[in-house]
């Protein structure tokens, strides 16, 4: 999607293979699902929201354009709980 060398570099250190942002239209309203593989979305959230990188600045900022929510700039980050893990869920019922 991102023909960057420094937008791919930054994923790659923050230990991220795979990385969508999609807008879901909901009755509730909208809402940026986050689908990402990699070692630890955890882990990858927190390098980018340390990261003085310009790239990485450039994608919060736009984030923050975007849903008004500022991701970047705290001590510490809520901890990631994925809800299903579509792989495991798929084993378990084969």
């Amino acid at each position: 999607m991102f023909e960057d060398p420094e937008f791919e570099q930054s994923r790659h250190d923050a230990g991220l293979q795979s990385q969508v942002l999609c807008l879901q239209q909901t009755p509730m309203g909208s809402f940026v699902i986050v689908y990402a593989e990699g070692e630890s979305l955890q882990r990858a959230v927190e390098t980018f929201a340390g990261s003085d990188r310009d790239v990485d600045r450039r994608w919060f900022d736009g984030i923050e354009r975007f849903t008004g929510m500022r991701i970047s700039g705290y001590d510490s980050l809520p901890r990631i709980e994925p809800v299903i893990d579509a792989e495991a869920f798929a084993h378990s019922h084969t």
